[in-house]
């Protein structure tokens, strides 16, 4: 804007045209920085994941299937009538073995180079298992055909309970950490009948989803839905606690952690600045805390936390932590700094 004030035309009202802009871009920059939290950008994605299978003998009991009848239905276009013909196989399937091993390497997870003697071995186990329950063993290769994938499945699924199943998982990897992201916008709609609340009026647990939430002067956003009490309770304890200076409730997309092979992406409840420190956090039913889901999504979290803090140490930006808390332990008469000091995870 300087260099555009000095070209041409002298303006005479160049020099306090320059002060008034700068002090104007100054309050703007100042008033935007008061709302938001300096997020990293990265996409944090799972490396490599590999399956091991143990050496095991299935469980047969279930494998007990006879041919079923092979019939064509035909439909008359004009007349519409729809008659049942019986069909007459060539006899022909191709080894029974085979084909459930060609069901089974299907899946994903199993690889043939890497299992070949296993697959053969379920295979033929379950072959043996169904020609031993047949009632007419000349049906036995039609059987085998119409439910190999049926038996493939009771398979896999036994090939994939824990005693039996040992997945190799690599670390997660930045593909990148880059200077902060926008906070990413909210667009939240009231129920008819229902509307709006101010988030210090005291609405019964079963309400809360169904309403908008305003009234917070340390949020990123206006307004608010949540899906519990216990998160409500949570945005009173951050508005209310001196030590907070800032929060946020993450818009889908704010974050990119992925989980469960890449296939799902991870939303924190809550981002929260103090004056050191920014803190994801997590709160969740307190009977759900070892779920296998919750230990993956933690995972996730801890390896952005340090991803985070890696990059903002060099940029003279704050450290990250992450909490995950036990729905018992919020209330409105408890504290942030109480709550980072139990359910800090590093």
């Amino acid at each position: 804007m300087e260099e555009n004030l000095t070209k041409g035309q002298l303006n005479l009202f160049a020099e306090d045209i320059l002060k008034e802009a700068v002090g104007l871009y100054d309050t703007i920059i100042s008033e935007y920085k008061k709302n938001i939290i300096e997020i990293p950008r990265m996409d944090l994605v799972q490396g490599d994941v590999t399956a091991e299978f143990k050496f095991f003998d299935i469980d047969a009991t279930y494998l007990n299937y006879q041919a079923l009848d092979q019939e064509i239905i035909r439909l008359g276009l004009k007349d519409k009538i729809v008659e049942t013909l019986k069909a007459k196989s060539s006899g022909s399937y191709g080894h029974p073995v085979k084909m459930i091993i060609s069901e089974l390497i299907d899946y994903p997870e199993i690889d043939y180079d890497n299992n070949a003697e296993l697959l053969h071995h379920l295979a033929t186990q379950a072959f043996n298992a169904v020609a031993e329950n047949i009632e007419k063993k000349e049906e036995l290769p039609q059987t085998i055909f119409q439910f190999k994938a049926t038996i493939a499945e009771k398979i896999y699924q036994q090939m994939k309970l824990p005693e039996n199943f040992i997945l190799h998982q690599s670390e997660y990897k930045a593909k990148s950490v880059l200077p902060f992201q926008k906070i990413e916008p909210w667009n939240f709609s009231a129920l008819i009948n229902f509307g709006y609340k101010d988030y210090r009026e005291s609405v019964p647990p079963a309400m809360v989803p169904k309403l908008v939430f305003r009234g917070f002067e340390k949020a990123c956003h206006f307004e608010y839905k949540f899906d519990s009490k216990t998160e409500l309770d949570l945005s009173f304890v951050l508005e209310t606690d001196a030590n907070v200076l800032k929060w946020l409730r993450p818009a889908p997309n704010q974050f990119r952690m992925y989980w469960d092979w890449n296939s799902k992406k991870y939303e924190p409840d809550f981002v929260v600045e103090t004056s050191d420190t920014i803190y994801m956090v997590e709160t969740k039913a307190e009977n759900e805390l070892k779920n296998d889901d919750v230990i993956q999504k933690t995972a996730a979290a801890l390896k952005y936390c340090k991803n985070a803090t890696e990059f903002t140490s060099k940029n003279g930006g704050k450290s990250w932590h992450y909490l995950l808390i036990p729905h018992t332990a919020v209330n409105k008469t408890v504290s942030f700094k109480f709550l980072v000091a139990n359910y800090r995870n590093d």
